[in-house]
């Protein structure tokens, strides 16, 4: 006949298991949302700011002028030096 302190002891053990399991189990659920919470405010704050916009032209930009200074010259220029 096997005593039943052996059984006690058996089911002590996987009580054990199991209540240690939850601190960690804890710890692991309380880093995933500390992590969700730090990716979700920088994917916020990165979306939050715009981006600068695209610098205008100045207007007259000076294309007209350099047409204009293209049409002086003279029609066989020499490149030879």
């Amino acid at each position: 006949m096997i005593p039943k302190s052996g059984n006690r002891v058996r089911r002590r053990a996987s009580d054990m298991l199991y209540v240690m399991s939850r601190p960690v189990a804890k710890a692991l659920v309380a880093f995933a949302v500390v992590a969700g919470s730090l990716l979700v405010g920088v994917v916020w704050f990165v979306s939050s700011h715009s981006l600068p916009g695209v610098p205008l032209l100045p207007n007259p930009n000076g294309y007209e002028d350099l047409l204009r200074a293209g049409k002086m010259l003279e029609e066989d220029v020499d490149h030879d030096g």
